[in-house]
């Protein structure tokens, strides 16, 4: 029921303001000069592109949480990785802030990410991962029966970084203390 009322007042929304674009538009047209109109239509495509960028900054697009973990684990992933379940958080003031991802990937790649993180000395395999959740997310719910749970510090904050027991299933949190 929610969900629908939602889209129907979103809905609403967007009609009315598509509207009230048109009879400016009009309004333009009949009584002021045509770069009056052009200026009317800048203005507003301006707004639709700072709301487009705004929506992107605060629900990240699945490109910033391929970025975030190639970054953080320095490998590159490939394009047959699915995102399950994603969040981030906006960076505070200090640039702090929380991400977490769960991916599938294929069994190839969970070898050598396997093999990467192993590799590298700066993950430390850890049993009970240290989780500081101020956003609300139960992130230890996501975290599979593991293979290998590590954690490390990266880029100001810390990582955790799971491999599933069954050979697919990599969630990663990222979080700034």
């Amino acid at each position: 029921m929610g969900l629908v009322l939602f889209v129907g007042v979103l809905g609403l929304l967007l009609l009315g303001l598509l509207k009230f674009y048109q009879a400016v538009n009009q309004w333009l047209r009949k009584h002021l000069h045509w770069t009056a109109l052009y200026a009317w239509r800048l203005v507003v495509s301006g707004f639709g592109w700072l709301a487009w960028e705004l929506y992107g900054a605060v629900w990240p697009r699945d490109v910033f949480y391929r970025h975030e973990f190639e970054r953080i684990v320095n490998t590159s992933l490939p394009a047959s990785v699915v995102f399950q379940a994603k969040d981030a958080t906006y960076p505070d003031q200090h640039g702090d802030y929380q991400a977490y991802a769960v991916m599938t990937v294929p069994d190839t790649t969970y070898r050598r990410l396997i093999a990467v993180v192993k590799a590298d000395t700066s993950w430390l395999p850890v049993t009970h991962p240290e989780i500081i959740d101020l956003v609300g997310w139960d992130v230890a719910a996501l975290l599979p029966p593991a293979r290998l749970v590590v954690q490390a510090g990266r880029d100001g904050g810390n990582v955790i970084i799971c491999f599933g027991q069954d050979g697919h299933t990599i969630p990663f949190y990222r979080f700034s203390s």
